[in-house]
């Protein structure tokens, strides 16, 4: 999706009276301990989105004030996912950085490491907590890791896929020229559907948990 979508609908949610944005998706890795399906619940992210270059973690960190009862919030959500997901590490107020590019390269993506104090990295997370803030209610990151640093996103994937994720048709093109690619799909096709699962424990969990208390100020 990308920020500036992102802000976007996080605006129209909060012009219809949504009163906690959380910010639900993927992630990749940039703590190299982190594997695939692993679960971040946070609202600490870094204060700007920037591009894939070293200027990324000299965003002012601003961690999200949160509150009691967003934290107790966290702390269910935690409890519960670990019950249904057994082995699947979950951290909670670890630090995502949010960028407007995707990160596939690994020199990329160890600089961020080395220069930030990030474990994950999205496109969205940052955008909507902005919108939050300014708009005085509540902001939660529910992200699960795809891509890892031992296991990044094949070169190039970017440019085959449309904002939303979907594939374009020059990714056909682009494996019948280099169908030695199709393992690397095939891989993230796996990892994917590790992640969606945690995603989905995550979704099933939030649905039956009373979140009213926690866009309390």
């Amino acid at each position: 999706m990308g920020p500036a979508r992102a802000a976007t609908a996080a605006e129209a949610l909060a012009d219809e009276g949504c009163t906690l944005l959380v910010s639900f998706g993927t992630a990749g890795a940039l703590d190299a301990s982190l594997a695939s399906g692993d679960l971040l619940l946070t609202t600490r992210h870094p204060g700007a989105t920037a591009r894939n270059t070293g200027d990324a973690a000299q965003a002012a960190d601003e961690a999200w004030p949160g509150s009691a009862a967003t934290a107790a919030l966290i702390d269910a959500l935690a409890a519960s996912a670990q019950a249904a997901l057994p082995g699947v590490r979950i951290l909670r107020q670890a630090e995502l950085l949010t960028l407007s590019e995707v990160v596939e390269d690994d020199t990329t993506r160890r600089s961020l490491a080395r220069q930030s104090s990030a474990v994950a990295v999205d496109m969205e997370s940052a955008a909507i907590a902005a919108v939050a803030r300014r708009r005085g209610i509540g902001f939660l990151a529910v992200r699960t890791i795809v891509d890892t640093v031992s296991a990044p996103l094949p070169p190039g994937l970017a440019h085959h896929v449309d904002p939303w994720g979907r594939p374009r048709a020059t990714l056909a093109l682009a494996l019948l020229c280099q169908p030695t690619r199709l393992l690397a799909l095939l891989s993230l096709a796996r990892r994917m559907a590790t992640a969606r699962r945690s995603l989905m424990a995550c979704a099933r969990n939030l649905l039956r948990t009373d979140i009213s208390t926690a866009t309390a100020a």
